[in-house]
């Protein structure tokens, strides 16, 4: 991605050094989003919040792996990079974690390709509700949930959907998640975890802490939370335990039907690493081969 012409009025451009190998291509392809999107040759854009201000990043990264990103020309400059940095989790140094994948038959496989592989994170808010419609359903359908209940209640900013606020979603009904499509009971206990949380606020919480107060809420269990963890919080310790392409993964692997607790023994091997190593295996072979244990 070459980048838009030098020289726009009103912006500043930052360049950013990663933290080890990154790919904004790979981490941008393997997730979907509607605060984000192509432009053609010249890199992406991206729609954030710095507290109520919405503002729009030009991103592109250059042959050498450094990543441009230009930002609004104001007050709020400083605070908007620190946003897209945690955003693009450009700075969570993760050779640690290929070293280790060096030694590891299974995630050989999958990080020599997507060794630049990070996840592209959003609000809690946003990462909560990506967990509620994600829970027992297919990819696709749990896709156009979100995308109806982001649009209802979220704020169109550039042609693009900001990630919701805790306020946000904490002012819908259950109701409101029925008509998108959300199953009565998982519309109720959201609702529900929107009130008792704060979610904006959550970030600032030891992630441990963090943990222990979403699983106390009804229909939040491992997988949800670690869903939270990794793309709303931005840990990288919690790993999304019982997650669908993971479970196929452990069938494969075990010639049986696998349970959760596979998935959870799995990812414990890989201690405080487990967030991103759940992102890297649901990408390996086994992990989308059809199987026949069950």
């Amino acid at each position: 991605w070459p980048g838009p012409p030098i020289g726009s009025i009103g912006v500043s451009e930052h360049v950013i050094s990663p933290a080890g190998p990154y790919s904004l291509m790979a981490s941008l392809n393997a997730r979907r989003s509607l605060s984000w999107r192509r432009c053609p040759q010249s890199g992406m854009q991206m729609v954030l919040r710095d507290g109520t201000r919405p503002y729009v990043v030009h991103l592109w990264q250059r042959p050498d792996g450094e990543v441009v990103a230009r930002t609004p020309l104001d007050d709020h400059t400083t605070a908007a990079l620190a946003e897209v940095r945690f955003a693009l989790a450009i700075d969570d140094d993760h050779r640690p974690f290929l070293a280790r994948c060096a030694d590891d038959e299974l995630l050989q496989q999958v990080s020599i390709p997507h060794r630049g592989l990070r996840p592209v994170r959003t609000s809690v808010a946003q990462a909560l509700l990506h967990a509620f419609c994600g829970q027992l359903i297919s990819a696709r359908e749990a896709w156009l949930i979100e995308r109806r209940i982001t649009t209802r209640l979220g704020t169109v900013h550039a042609g693009m959907l900001l990630p919701l606020s805790g306020e946000e979603l904490r002012a819908a009904s259950p109701a409101e998640f029925v008509r998108c499509g959300l199953a009565p009971r998982r519309a109720s206990a959201l609702a529900l975890a929107a009130r008792n949380l704060d979610l904006d606020r959550l970030r600032d919480e030891p992630i441990a802490t963090a943990i222990a107060r979403l699983l106390r809420e009804p229909m939040i269990g491992p997988w949800s939370a670690g869903v939270v963890a990794l793309w709303g919080l931005g840990s990288h310790t919690h790993g999304i335990v019982g997650d669908l392409n993971l479970m196929r993964l452990c069938t494969n692997l075990l010639g049986r039907p696998a349970t959760v607790a596979d998935t959870r023994r799995l990812l414990a091997d890989y201690g405080e690493w487990a967030g991103l190593a759940s992102l890297h295996l649901m990408h390996h072979p086994l992990a989308h081969r059809r199987n026949h244990a069950a």
